[in-house]
Parts: C-alpha cells; sequence; structure tokens
C-alpha cells in the first residue's frame, strides 16, 4: 500500500509541486492587492480629513469675520460705513479640485456657503451705489446710513449656510465614519450572515 502511494506521488510530483506553487502565487497576487488597497483608503482617508480641517479652519474664519461686520454695523449709531470688500478664501479655491473626497451631504453645504461668500461682495456694491457712494475706497465698500441695517441682516443671513457647512464638516472630523466593504471580510464571515439571515 505504502509502495502504491509512493509510486503515485513520484508519478504526480510534477502536479503537486506545480499546483501548490500556483495557489502560493494567487495567494500572493491577492494579498498584495489587499495592501495596495488598504494603502489607497488610508491614503483617500488622510487627503480627505486634511480637505475637512482646511476647510472647516476657513470657514471658521469667515464666520468670525461676518460676525464682527454685523456686530459693527448694528453698533454705526446710523452712521455709514465701510466694509472690506473680499474675505479670503483661497483656501477652497486651491482645493476645489478635491471637492469629491467629501461625502454628498458635505458637498452640497460647503459649496452653498462658499457661493454665497463669493456673492457678498456684488450684494454689497448694489447698497453702495444705491446709497451714493462718495467715491472710491480701495479695498472697501461704502455703505451709506440708510442701508447699513440692510448689510449686517445679509451677513446674518449668510451665516445660516456658513454654520451648516461648518457644522456638518465638525461631526466628521470628530467622528469620521469608515462603510464597511464587503469583500474585505473574511469569507466565513459572509457565509456566517447568509446563514443568520436565512435562518430569520
Amino acid at each position: 500500500m505504502i509502495e502504491i502511494l509512493i509510486s503515485n506521488f513520484d508519478k504526480y510530483q510534477t502536479l503537486v509541486v506545480g499546483l501548490l506553487g500556483f495557489l502560493g502565487v494567487i495567494y500572493t497576487i491577492r494579498m498584495n492587492a489587499r495592501l495596495a488597497r488598504d494603502q489607497r483608503e488610508r491614503h483617500l482617508n488622510h487627503e480627505r480629513a486634511a480637505l475637512r480641517t482646511a476647510l472647516y479652519a476657513e470657514l471658521t474664519t469667515i464666520r468670525r469675520t461676518y460676525e464682527d461686520r454685523s456686530q459693527s454695523c448694528e453698533a454705526s449709531n446710523g452712521r455709514s460705513v465701510f466694509i472690506p470688500e473680499y474675505v479670503p478664501h483661497q483656501i477652497y479655491h486651491q482645493l476645489l479640485d478635491r471637492i469629491g473626497l467629501l461625502t454628498l451631504k458635505e458637498i452640497e453645504p460647503v459649496i452653498q456657503a462658499y457661493l454665497l461668500v463669493a456673492e457678498l461682495p456684488i450684494r454689497l456694491r448694489l447698497l453702495s451705489r444705491d446709497s451714493g457712494n462718495p467715491g472710491e475706497s480701495f479695498g472697501y465698500i461704502h455703505i451709506g446710513a440708510d442701508f447699513v441695517k440692510v448689510a449686517a441682516g445679509i451677513h446674518v443671513s449668510f451665516l445660516l449656510s456658513i454654520n451648516s457647512a461648518i457644522d456638518v464638516l465638525k461631526r466628521n472630523i470628530e467622528a469620521p465614519k469608515r462603510e464597511s466593504a464587503w469583500y474585505r471580510q473574511p469569507i466565513t464571515r459572509l457565509f456566517q450572515r447568509s446563514a443568520k439571515s436565512r435562518a430569520r
């Protein structure tokens, strides 16, 4: 019996060794693919976290600027004011090509907030024209006394969208949610879940 087994092993030795080598290659390819996928996912998560943090910091700065402006307008005591024409938001433009890294629930409020930031100087210039601009003042927009409260109200209304964007970014910065990928789970766990679902 043993002689027969040894004889058969000698006969199929090349096939067995080749099969084992093939399985080893498949296993190596699969592990390398998984490592590459994990590395890519870690890189994307890092890029996503950096993007969220940068936009959160810039929007927070914009919020403080708008709050200061609205308070200054309210405290003008019936006098005209000069408001800076632009609020710096270069970070958004520099990172705009990466906006797709965010979730859909983040992208919508962030874009809405920055659209309003870009629109604000236009509205202020309209107020300045209606209130009688006394002359150009580089980098500032003159708002007549009759329209100061209107300018304050615009800033306050825009803060609603800015706060919404800040809140959604802050939630994901503090508690990032990682979606569970089915292909990363052991095959035995998939069978167990399938058996449990059939049992129910």
